[in-house]
């Protein structure tokens, strides 16, 4: 299966127009936050964190799985008091690998905190509901709409989408804490990355990219087929936004049905796979109590032939 999913990712057309095509580097950030979940599943947290400060390094967005990330370093800190001492080598290993990253381009900036207002710069930018991106922003009439306007009565597209997201960081944190130690971790990176995508405001059309691979991780993780045909139909529509948007720059008349016939399918997408933890787990548990109940059997049997 790992084999297979690194070639769905390989020739992902999603990928290849992003990238290949256009020369976007988000599916650098792809490969960086499957490494990072994978260190972290594994409770490699001396290089999960050095991991994540790289990966936000290369793209802020990576910063949209912190809180999934806090949740995780919380649950190990509680649970397993071996995974201090490696939690605290990751939390210096991130400030090194900031440090030999960001020191070299320091010496002629104006202010120390020079990165922090690059940062701060980014993320205030295309202060739009959102920009040729088929999700729930486009269906409700903000593309390319200023983030402030209102679209339901005094609520702007801005603190709509702010609190759509702030719901997809807390069920991918649920989707989390229901598994068993760090075994959901793949499949709530997940679902953060893709529900905040279709959700949120303020977003480009590659954003779903790092989602993509991070659900056939979670299929791999699972063996839930609904994963795999969810990554299936997100990328099949990826593709079609990303190039759309690289052969007419933007997402505009005369081609705003396609916006629509994409945000319909996007947010169609993670409807099956958000039941798949708690069937997941409902399905392990009915297999357990199976096995509870033949044991049972087994042994009131034994018990029975040795009265006789």
């Amino acid at each position: 299966p790992a084999l297979g999913m690194a070639a769905l990712m390989a020739l992902n057309p999603a990928y290849i127009i992003a990238g290949a095509c256009w020369g976007q580097i988000d599916s650098v950030l792809a490969v960086l936050l499957v490494a990072l979940l994978l260190l972290a599943r594994r409770g490699k947290w001396q290089a999960a964190i050095p991991m994540f400060a790289l990966a936000v390094l290369a793209k802020p967005q990576a910063g949209l799985l912190v809180p999934l990330g806090l949740a995780a370093l919380a649950r190990d800190l509680v649970k397993d008091k071996a995974s201090r001492k490696p939690i605290a080598l990751g939390l210096l290993g991130g400030v090194l690998v900031t440090a030999v990253i960001v020191l070299p381009f320091s010496a002629n900036q104006s202010s120390p905190l020079w990165i922090v207002d690059k940062y701060v710069e980014t993320l205030s930018s295309y202060a739009y509901a959102t920009l040729s991106t088929g999700n729930l922003m486009f269906l409700l009439g903000g593309n390319w709409t200023p983030n402030d306007q209102a679209v339901l009565g005094p609520i702007t597209y801005g603190q709509l989408g702010m609190a759509l997201m702030v719901l997809s960081f807390a069920f991918g944190i649920i989707v989390y804490l229901r598994g068993t130690g760090r075994r959901r971790l793949m499949l709530a990176g997940a679902a953060t990355m893709q529900l905040v995508f279709v959700l949120g405001s303020k977003m480009h059309e590659r954003y779903i990219l790092p989602a993509l691979a991070l659900l056939l991780l979670a299929f791999v993780e699972t063996g839930d087929v609904r994963l795999l045909a969810s990554a299936v139909l997100a990328s099949a529509a990826a593709a079609v936004n990303i190039g759309a948007v690289l052969a007419f720059e933007h997402l505009i008349a005369p081609n705003l049905w396609l916006g629509y016939v994409i945000s319909a399918l996007q947010l169609l997408v993670p409807g099956p796979r958000a039941h798949a933890p708690a069937r997941a787990q409902g399905a392990s548990g009915k297999r357990r109590a199976r096995r509870g109940g033949r044991r049972r059997g087994g042994l009131a049997l034994r018990s029975g032939n040795a009265h006789a």
